[in-house]
């Protein structure tokens, strides 16, 4: 024993310094690395790489931090088409791209090397990996029997790759405080994008605060149309329910303060599909909640009429661009009750001609579709608005969703995708009134009631298809899903 003592500091010492010296040519090396990337490439590029890299190794250690960041920068007032690509040997990467590859490949891994984790089964599994078997199979058709370029096609399936982002979150948010950190995060998020699209109808159109889309509406007025609409339009339905779910005076409520803000930023995208959800969604939940909480509902929605009243007024008052901003909203509003004018609306026509030409190529392709990516019909020209310019439509782009994962994917692919969306709902609808969190209820409640009216949207508006939309909707029924799993465990400990 002595003689074990004997050699055993010295070791001690000498793994010390081996260890300290090994740090520092790490160090040494990562500086050359850095150095060497400032001599080949921009210091631009270089910074990205660097920001590139902290992001991955925090989705790796915070997959919560991870699905937020993937969510900010594509489904916000983020420039994501201004950020570098990171080059690779067949094409280019997105850094959302490498976060959301990072948050899948950790998932085998910890299978691997921890004994204690498990894969977290759903019954939204199979009909996923269903649906994305048959986008997979679609790539192949779109290049191999249409002759679809393939940077084109693999474009458009990145996208759908981005469904995935659902195993991310049922397997690795298992603790109610990640899963609240992204509900709160979402909240948030939806919060700077309403705020940046008022900013945004205040200044006008000579300074671009936002991306995505950005047109006139009259002389002053703006329609603004930024990736997180569909954030913001499911953080607006969340909202009422944390409000009406959650015992707390309604002005105490931090919700009823981001109402208005991402209620106006609603309004200010002259979107009538998202208006007729918000009105059918939140119809369906009176019909849902108890006598209690639709007291609790009914004095809220009187308080934001006078409150909403009031401020109409004082904008009619003040004149100018606010007024004609506000009347512009007031007259795309009762067009809903119109009747023929909106059935005689231009950009309608061309929905009803898109569908024609959709609907003959399904009867053509039925079962595996014509691929992504590829044409549908010919080029065409749009007027988004009376004082926008003209610019050539694209031909392979359609506003049905339901039409266009018919026909770009068949039969197989449109039904699986079904599967699983509606087995969303009827998960959502048969567990929220188990959820003993109440903030959790009403996280599971409100995502599910936007997701009916969701199905009535993508009718008119492909958000099944768009790439903003679809890691915002994979979210939250990924949310849904680990909530319920939460519940069920809590549940079963206590019995």
């Amino acid at each position: 024993m002595d003689e074990l003592k004997k050699y055993r500091l010295p070791l001690i010492n000498f793994l010390d310094r081996y260890t300290i010296n090994l740090s520092i040519l790490l160090c040494i090396f990562l500086g050359f690395v850095v150095s060497l990337f400032f001599f080949i490439t921009s210091p631009l590029f270089t910074l990205a790489v660097l920001v590139g890299g902290f992001i991955f190794f925090i989705s790796i250690y915070k997959p919560e931090v991870g699905i937020l960041i993937v969510v900010i920068i594509l489904s916000s007032f983020v420039f994501e088409r201004s950020l570098p690509l990171i080059p690779i040997p067949f094409g280019s990467f997105h850094v959302t791209d490498v976060i959301l590859l990072s948050l899948l490949i950790v998932i085998p891994f910890k299978l691997f090397l921890d004994r204690s984790f498990r894969l977290v089964p759903t019954p939204l599994d199979a009909p996923l990996y269903l649906f994305y078997t048959a986008a997979i199979i679609s790539v192949f058709r779109a290049v191999m029997f249409f002759g679809v370029d393939f940077n084109v096609v693999i474009r458009i399936f990145r996208i759908i790759t981005y469904y995935l982002i659902f195993f991310v979150i049922t397997n690795l948010l298992r603790e109610k405080r990640q899963i609240k950190f992204v509900i709160n995060g979402l909240f948030v998020v939806a919060n700077i994008v309403g705020l940046s699209m008022i900013i945004q109808a205040i200044v006008g159109r000579s300074i671009r605060l936002l991306p995505g889309g950005l047109h006139a509406v009259g002389l002053f007025a703006s329609r603004i149309i930024p990736p997180g609409t569909t954030l913001i339009y499911i953080a607006f339905i969340t909202a009422v329910c944390t409000i009406v779910f959650i015992n707390r005076p309604i002005l105490k409520s931090i919700h009823f303060y981001i109402l208005p803000v991402i209620g106006t930023g609603i309004l200010l995208t002259y979107f009538r599909s998202y208006w007729v959800a918000i009105i059918f969604s939140l119809s369906i939940f009176m019909v849902l909640i108890s006598k209690r909480s639709k007291k609790r509902y009914i004095a809220c929605l009187l308080i934001a009429v006078i409150l909403m009243s009031i401020f109409s007024f004082t904008l009619l008052s003040i004149g100018g661009r606010p007024k004609e901003q506000l009347i512009s909203i007031f007259d795309r509003f009762t067009s809903l009750f119109t009747g023929k004018k909106i059935f005689h609306m231009e950009t309608l026509n061309w929905r009803w001609i898109e569908n024609k030409f959709a609907l003959r190529q399904i009867v053509k392709h039925p079962l595996l579709g014509i691929g992504l990516g590829n044409d549908f019909r010919a080029r065409t020209s749009y007027r988004a608005g009376a004082l926008d310019p003209v610019v050539q439509y694209s031909s392979w782009w359609l506003h049905n969703a339901y039409l266009w994962i018919l026909m770009k994917m068949g039969l197989i692919g449109f039904l699986t995708f079904l599967w699983f969306y509606i087995r969303f709902l009827m998960r959502g609808f048969s567990n929220w009134k188990k959820i003993k969190d109440v903030t959790l209820k009403s996280a599971v409640t409100g995502f599910m009631l936007s997701g009916v009216g969701i199905m009535l949207i993508v009718s008119i508006e492909p958000l099944f298809m768009m790439w903003d939309s679809i890691i915002v909707i994979a979210t939250i029924i990924g949310l849904t899903e680990a909530i319920i799993k939460i519940n069920k465990d809590e549940l079963t400990r206590q019995n």
